[in-house]
């Protein structure tokens, strides 16, 4: 299936926001007996298509597009107990295309396929292609660490100071 959102917003809210660690299973035939196809979150080119923040994820066949980011992930401080949570993102057999980062007044900000201030992210089995950015157009990493596996990112579009891929 897709899934978009029917409000409008000029703050770019995401259409999948987990509160909780959360493993997003999809790509499901009718039937789900079989994993064969991608479910689709369409950010519409106004919405975030996923945020994750302070939760952990396993994210499996999935194809993000339109959004503005492709997927957003966070590693915030938790005012309560002053600690940083665990945030572990697991991103395979999805595709991230056709994004771009958010804009501002100065213009486009940093990560139009993923934007990620912290924690772990492990990609495999997955392809991150023609997302525009000013810079980080794949992937934006501000802290944290990046795994690749058997996967491929290419045609993104850095629009500033560097980094087309990451």
């Amino acid at each position: 299936g897709t899934y978009t959102s029917t409000t409008y917003s000029q703050y770019y809210t995401p259409i999948v926001a987990p509160t909780k660690d959360i493993v997003l299973s999809g790509g499901w035939d009718d039937s789900f007996a079989t994993q064969s196809g991608l479910t689709t979150i369409d950010g519409q080119n106004n919405h975030e298509g996923m945020a994750i923040t302070n939760v952990s994820a396993t994210i499996d066949h999935f194809e993000v597009i339109n959004a503005r980011p492709g997927i957003s992930i966070y590693r915030m401080l938790v005012s309560e107990v002053n600690t940083l949570p665990v945030v572990n993102v697991v991103l395979k057999n999805s595709l991230i295309r056709n994004n771009t980062a958010q804009q501002t007044s100065a213009g486009l900000t940093n990560g139009g396929g993923i934007y990620m201030n912290g924690g772990d992210l492990t990609i495999t089995n997955s392809t991150i292609r023609n997302n525009i950015a000013r810079s980080g157009a794949g992937i934006y990493s501000f802290g944290g660490s990046i795994t690749l596996r058997n996967s491929t990112i290419s045609g993104n579009t850095s629009t500033g100071w560097h980094g087309g891929a990451i």
